[in-house]
This record gives structure tokens, sequence and C-alpha cells, in this order.
């Protein structure tokens, strides 16, 4: 057993935040770290939120552990320059690195899954309602799941030291901060694959590699029902009542409830997942130009999960056969025309107006514009039905003369087709009777239109949308004439 010497007061580290001792403490701790682990001016943090992971100002990492408490078994302070030290004084503290110091990283994942070994002792009677209230659901067998081993077996992968004798990184903990690099500086995939090819022949010796061959989709539905905190909570929308008629949950709405009705083997369980996309950060490394489509391999997946697979439920012990199903998309306008198939960039780009669209393109801003638009109908009025009568479809982008006319000439819209793709959405055997398929990030939008407001009227240069060209446009229409260059 090795012991560590350590010559320091950590007492503080128990005592309430807003104590003089805790304060005076982690002043200390920031001067040691300060001095021993910064870079750049930056250690990082070991609040609960930051976890290790995040580099932290002096300023920040005093508020975030002021506002968080201080890790109570983070007595040895190894990621902050702490080391092992001779028995040269007589007033040291006689620690067990092995039963104080944890891996963060092992801990962090350990207890979002309730794993042994986790920080957090596991409670099982807090998260369980009345036996009283129990509902008997189906179960395959009384053992994990291969996902839930092979989930297990890659957590223990993980934990390998880096290399014989490493102290500071795990394989995990290694990887990890290998990717947060990535993200931090945009690396294309082919430079981070590439990178870590060059590290595994450099230094033969280290354990880089981690090995996950389960499907994505399938592991992110599972993984709510590994952690027994999940479980039960996955239950909610089964168990929280809502007898007064407003809509405070996606269930009380009519989509769900169609479904719900359509497919009964599925709603039978009410542990079957209930799934909606955001498509929103789709390209976080900059490599929109990749051939790769992501679309293919997810709908495979779906499909997957509408046939069912086998899940541990943690809360119960118990494997189960788990189906989850696509609700709806979650998107900006853009990202509407991705998932959709419409062509939100024409004159004709509200799906709602349609080919009802009164749509103008400005000669000088090369924009379309929309003067006026749809009124929007009753739900049973008959226009609803007929508006898409005898319409001509043909997918994708159409060469028409209009395509090659000069640039500054207004397009023509009799002959082009607002939809520019079927949707792959489509391959999934429940989606053609979703009543809901697509949702707009409304958030998301007005913050894009506040964003245009705000510019224009601070008049921003690059920003602003009060400029020339917009004024001749104006001036063309013969509106506003006050505003005319």
């Amino acid at each position: 057993m090795n012991i560590i010497k350590v010559d320091i007061d950590k007492s503080w580290i128990s005592r309430p935040r807003g104590s003089v001792e805790y304060k005076a403490g982690l002043n200390k701790f920031l001067d040691f770290a300060f001095a021993n682990a910064s870079s750049n001016g930056m250690i990082y943090c070991p609040c609960p939120s930051c976890g290790f992971r995040l580099f932290q100002t002096r300023e920040d990492a005093y508020d975030h552990l002021l506002l968080k408490s201080f890790p109570a078994k983070y007595t040895f302070w190894l990621h902050h320059g702490e080391r092992r030290v001779g028995d040269s004084s007589t007033e040291t503290q006689e620690i067990d690195p092995g039963s104080v110091y944890r891996d963060p990283m092992r801990d962090m994942v350990r207890e979002a899954f309730n794993f042994p070994g986790s920080v957090v002792d596991e409670d099982d009677s807090g998260n369980k309602d009345s036996e009283g209230d129990a509902e008997e659901l189906p179960y395959l067998y009384s053992e994990p799941s291969q996902a839930a081993r092979h989930f297990d077996e890659l957590l223990e992968d993980g934990e390998q030291e880096l290399y014989p004798g490493c102290a500071k990184f795990s394989k995990l903990a290694f990887l990890v901060r290998l990717y947060h690099i990535k993200c931090m500086c945009g690396v294309s995939d082919k430079a981070f694959g590439m990178i870590l090819e060059l590290l595994c022949e450099a230094f033969e010796h280290a354990k880089i590699r981690l090995h996950c061959t389960m499907p994505r989709g399938s592991y992110e539905s599972s993984r709510m029902f590994m952690s027994s905190k999940t479980s039960v909570d996955m239950l909610w929308h089964k168990k929280g009542p809502n007898s007064d008629g407003f809509l405070r949950h996606p269930r009380d709405g009519e989509a769900w409830k169609a479904f719900y009705k359509r497919y009964t083997h599925f709603s039978g369980d009410p542990r079957s997942v209930r799934l909606a996309l955001a498509s929103d950060g789709f390209n976080p490394f900059g490599n929109l130009s990749s051939r790769y489509s992501i679309w293919p391999p997810l709908i495979d997946e779906l499909k997957q999960l509408w046939g069912g697979v086998d899940t541990y439920d943690a809360s119960e012990k118990k494997t189960f056969k788990l189906h989850a199903a696509l609700m709806w998309t979650i998107s900006d306008f853009p990202g509407l025309g991705n998932l959709s198939g419409w062509n939100t960039y024409g004159g004709r780009a509200c799906p709602t107006c349609n080919l009802d669209a009164e749509s103008k393109r400005l000669t000088f801003s090369q924009k379309w514009c929309f003067m006026g638009h749809r009124r929007f109908l009753n739900q049973s009025h008959r226009f609803r039905q007929d508006r898409l009568d005898n319409v001509h479809v043909k997918l994708g982008k159409v060469q028409t003369e209009a395509s090659k006319r000069a640039r500054g000439q207004q397009a023509s819209l009799q002959d082009e087709s607002p939809w520019k793709k079927r949707s792959i959405f489509f391959d999934l055997p429940y989606w053609e009777y979703n009543l809901l398929r697509h949702n707009l990030d409304v958030i998301h939008i007005e913050k894009n239109v506040c964003d245009n407001i705000i510019y224009t009227i601070l008049n921003d240069n690059g920003k602003s949308k009060d400029n020339l060209k917009a004024r001749k446009d104006l001036q063309l229409m013969g509106i506003r004439r006050e505003l005319w260059p």
C-alpha cells in the first residue's frame, strides 16, 4: 500500500460553504492549484457541474465552488499538482489513495448509471413507487441484457490506466480530453482519426482505443432504463394524471393520442419510448462538405427500435423488450426544408400557404419577399382538403428557362415544384400516419428575427438590413417614399 503524506489542512471541505473556514480553505486550495497546475491562467474546476472537465479562471472557479460544494471525496488533489512526498513532516496525515482519491471521470459515469463503485450509494427504496401502485409489466428474463453487459464491459475497459504506472489519466479520461480538444478547435473526423492512429503507433504501450459496436440509437434509448434513477421517471407520462384538459405535456396533444390509438401494441407498454429529433447542431465540427449522410443509418436504427431491442430495467433488475418511435422533428425554418423535403428557399417557402404564396423577387437585394400571405382557415374548411388537388409534383430541382435567367431577373413560379425530395422518414412504417411530423423551434427563430431587428436599429455595419439595395427595392415597388435613397 502506498502512503501519501499531506501537509495541507483539508477539514474545510466538509464545512458549510458560507463559513469563514470554508472560504479560507477554498482560497488556499486555489493558491495551491494555480501555483502548481494552472494552464494559461486557468485550472480544471472540480465543481459538480464542471466535473474536472472544464477549465476556469480563479474567479469563476471560486464562484462555482461557493455555489456548489467542493467534492467531499477529493482530498488528494492529484489534478491540481499534489504529488507523493517523503516522511519529512511530523504533522502529516496518512491517507490511502485507493480509499480516498477516485477518478472523477469514472465516478461521473458510474454515478449517472448507478453502477457499483460510484461515490453515491444507491437507494432503491427511494426510487420505487409504493407496492400497491406497482404495475405488472412483461419481462423477458431476470438478468442484464446484452447491451447492459456490453456497456459494463466498455466502462471497465475505459477505467484502465492509460499506460502502466500512469496515475493522471485513465483510458476514458484521456480520450475525453482529446474529444474536448476536437470540439473546441473544430477538428474534423478525418483529422481526429489520423491523430489517434499516430498516437497508437507512437505509443504502443498506451491503451488509447475504445471499441464500441453498439448502435447509437439503441444505446441512447436503452441507457435511460439502465440507471435506476431514471428508469422510474420514464413511466411518468403514464402515472402522472392530467384531468384539467390543458396541454401540459405532448401526451395531452392530438398527435400523441392518435398514435396511441393506432398502435396499441406500442402504447400498451408504458415503457415504450417516444422520440423527438432536434436537428440544431448537427454539424459541430464544420464538415458540411462531407459526403457521409447520417440519415440512412439513423433510419435503420429507428426501424430496429420500432421492432424492439432487449433492454435492462435497473429498477426492476430484469430485461424487457423496449420499443421506440420517432414522433416528430424540431428544427429552425431552414432545417424544416432538410427534414421534410419542402423547398424553404424559393418563392413558395411557406409550407402552409403552399401554392397560394404571394411572393416577389427583389431586384436589387436578390431575395424573396412576401407582401401578402394566405389567411389561415378553420381546421374543417373545405379548401384545406382541395388545395393540393391536381398539383403535379416532380421531386428534385427542375431545370427550366427560369433557372437560366440573367442575374437580377425574377424567377418563374409556374413550372418549379416546391418539393425538392421525398423525406427519408417515410421509410419508417408509421411516419405516414403521424399527425404532427415537424415542429418549428420558435425560440431559435425568434432569436434570429430579434438579431435582425436589433442590428438594424443599431445600424450595425454588415448586419443591418437597412442598406442601399433595400431602399432601391422600396423605390422600385413604389412604397415607403420617405426611405427612398
